[in-house]
């Protein structure tokens, strides 16, 4: 029962997420929705890594993909050209990282101010 509260909080920060980022359009969307979600959401350091890294990496990804997909993956065939990448592919593969990455940070330290608050009162 555990896992699937789990699953559902990720599914949360992923729509809040997505939500998000047709608000917004930029990374502070990412980040905001990933510190909220470490502070009021994470019981555990590892829960925070989980929940910000796929709660903000997957729907970064999902967008853009999409975008990628509408103009016919021109702009990332560029910039693997740019890159020397092998493929357009590996432009999404290193966008999925840096969300993962930035989000689970983000948590991390939602975690970390949860924790700081708690230990003042």
């Amino acid at each position: 029962m555990k896992n699937w509260s789990f699953i559902l909080k990720i599914i949360v920060v992923m729509a809040l997420s997505a939500v998000m980022q047709y608000i917004v359009r930029d990374v502070i969307a990412l980040t905001s929705v990933a510190f909220l979600a470490g502070w009021m959401l994470c019981s555990t350091v590892k829960q925070a890594v989980w929940l910000g890294g796929l709660g903000s990496a997957l729907p970064w990804l999902s967008m853009a993909f999409w975008l990628d997909v509408g103009n016919e993956h021109i702009l990332s065939t560029r910039m693997a050209n740019l890159f020397h990448l092998p493929g357009y592919g590996f432009t999404l593969l290193i966008t999925f990282v840096l969300a993962f990455v930035i989000g689970l940070v983000a948590a991390i330290a939602g975690y970390y101010f949860q924790k700081f608050l708690h230990s003042k009162s």
